[in-house]
């Protein structure tokens, strides 16, 4: 049976460390697992870099850039209570495109997390849940 591990905390708290030390010792290896993590998809993410790129080579921070990214919509394939589209954040839209997937072919799951959204948390725990994790 697959298995997912949450890893909550406030950022640089030391939650990949927890997460490459619990992995180990539950599924063998961190690389036994899908990781969704939104660092990893900053850390990926073209646009996000070079901001940062930006940022480092100016001397400034970019404070709205992050909140700026998120705020940008995809169309997710849900319908609203009231019957239009629901949009989403890329980020959103990557996580649970990714947790799908991990489902589907049952296989274990990080997810570390800062839970500042408490809602979304409490949802994908709940999705798991029924999924069989």
């Amino acid at each position: 049976e697959p298995a997912v591990l949450f890893v909550l905390g406030p950022s640089a708290v030391g939650k990949s460390f927890i997460t490459e030390t619990a992995a180990s010792q539950l599924f063998g290896s961190y690389h036994n697992a899908v990781v969704v993590d939104g660092e990893v998809f900053r850390d990926q993410h073209r646009g996000w870099c070079e901001v940062v790129l930006h940022g480092m080579k100016k001397h400034v921070l970019h404070q709205d850039a992050w909140a700026v990214f998120k705020g940008v919509k995809v169309e997710d394939s849900k319908k609203s209570p009231t019957g239009g589209k629901v949009g989403v954040s890329i980020t959103q839209a990557l996580k649970t495109k990714i947790l799908t997937g991990a489902v589907r072919d049952r296989q274990n799951i990080i997810v570390p997390s800062c839970a500042n959204q408490l809602d979304r948390l409490e949802a994908d725990m709940e999705m798991l849940i029924k999924a069989g994790y």
